[in-house]
């Protein structure tokens, strides 16, 4: 299984954004605080990200596994 650093494209941005969503859900419970930034950004501030710099995703075998900003 070979993991690749790739440059993001626009149409990854929906599966980046529930994976940051999924992420947090569980630190937000454990803090019962719900009204953060990675729970509430939309897609559209994500394009608006998106536009503004460069985003990174680790994929393998296809599958995004991690995302960041460059």
């Amino acid at each position: 299984m070979k993991l690749q650093i790739m440059t993001a494209q626009r149409v990854d941005l929906q599966q980046i954004l529930d994976m940051q969503k999924e992420t947090y859900k569980s630190e937000a419970e454990l803090h019962n605080e719900f009204n953060v930034l990675p729970l509430t950004q939309t897609l559209e501030s994500v394009n608006e990200e998106f536009d503004k710099g460069c985003f990174f995703k680790i994929v393998r075998d296809n599958e995004i596994l991690l995302q960041a900003e460059g």
